[in-house]
């Protein structure tokens, strides 16, 4: 999707939290509290958020560095090319919310720019 600048981008994200997959690298992604689905991590945020929610790894050591892409040492066009993007959670974001970013660099989906008059308003569904 491109925007024009000054151009505003309607997001319609109806993401399902118990689609929220299970990563094969960092586990399971979803974050979950009296037996239900409240949240739904990124890989990056899995492997670096602290403990109970995250394995609060270093970003910086393999398998967080291609999920995570820190710059240095991950660049954007290696982050973009890499293992981040066949993973099913940018999948499913891509899917279900393919006006947001999935990962780092998900530049060509995520990145606008509205106007400064600009206002949102964010509905979450249960």
């Amino acid at each position: 999707m491109h925007c024009q600048v000054g151009s505003c981008v309607t997001t319609n994200c109806a993401l399902s939290l118990g689609a929220c997959p299970i990563e094969n690298d960092v586990g399971d992604l979803r974050v979950i509290k009296n037996g239900q689905t409240v949240a739904c991590l990124s890989p990056c945020k899995r492997w670096n958020f602290p403990a109970p929610y995250g394995l609060g790894r270093d970003e910086l050591i393999a398998p967080g560095v291609d999920y995570c892409c820190p710059t240095p040492p991950i660049q954007p066009a290696q982050c973009s090319s890499g293992p981040v993007i066949q993973t099913k959670y940018v999948d499913l974001v891509r899917r279900t919310c393919p006006s947001a970013y999935s990962y780092a660099y998900d530049d060509h989906a995520g990145l606008h720019n509205c106007p400064t008059s600009t206002s949102f308003r964010v509905i979450f569904c249960q």
